[in-house]
């Protein structure tokens, strides 16, 4: 959709829907089970809002697709929009532009991205004041330890926990790039 795409034509899976209710929703809707009255309810207090049918079994996977796209796409048109004016300003919109293979590497896909520890360990602020450094050194290493043992989705949540966002960070070499054009 970035770079001009149908948003029809988007691959979008449920990982990239950050809202954890409408993921929930769509998890109701997928499989052929008959849904019960309260899942029912669940589907249709999200389907009101965007002005889609009461889910029935004939409409049930293409409600579902529309969940989705809505869910995704529908709620950051404003911010694509904002973030294309903003690499049209940058100059980096020219290199994406006559370099569509790294569309992917500037923005990988949520799907895509393995957390590390090592990842998250890097955007925390430590604490330096207050307390004592004995209780202190204690909570750090333990949310260190914690850090370094988790799974890959496990970390995601915790960041979702933190950050109220699903969404890793901006890559290091982004970051490299992004100190070059300070320079400037």
């Amino acid at each position: 959709m970035l770079m001009g795409g149908e948003p029809e034509m988007a691959t979008i899976e449920l990982e990239d829907c950050v809202d954890t209710d409408i993921q929930e929703v769509i998890t109701l809707l997928e499989g052929n089970d008959v849904l019960q009255e309260t899942a029912k309810s669940k589907i249709h207090a999200v389907c009101i809002p965007w002005d889609l049918p009461r889910v029935t079994e004939e409409n049930r996977r293409w409600l579902k697709e529309k969940i989705l796209m809505h869910a995704v796409l529908g709620r950051i048109a404003r911010q694509v929009s904002q973030l294309k004016k903003g690499l049209k300003d940058t100059g980096v919109w020219e290199l994406l532009s006559s370099r569509p293979d790294a569309v992917s590497i500037f923005f990988p896909r949520d799907a895509q991205v393995i957390m590390t520890s090592q990842m998250v360990l890097e955007k925390i602020v430590w604490p330096t004041e207050g307390g004592s450094s004995v209780e202190r050194s204690r909570q750090i290493n333990f949310l260190n330890h914690f850090i370094q043992t988790r799974s890959s989705v496990e970390l995601k949540s915790l960041l979702c926990f933190w950050t109220g966002s699903q969404f890793v960070v901006v890559p290091s070499f982004l970051k490299e790039m992004q100190m070059s054009l300070d320079v400037w």
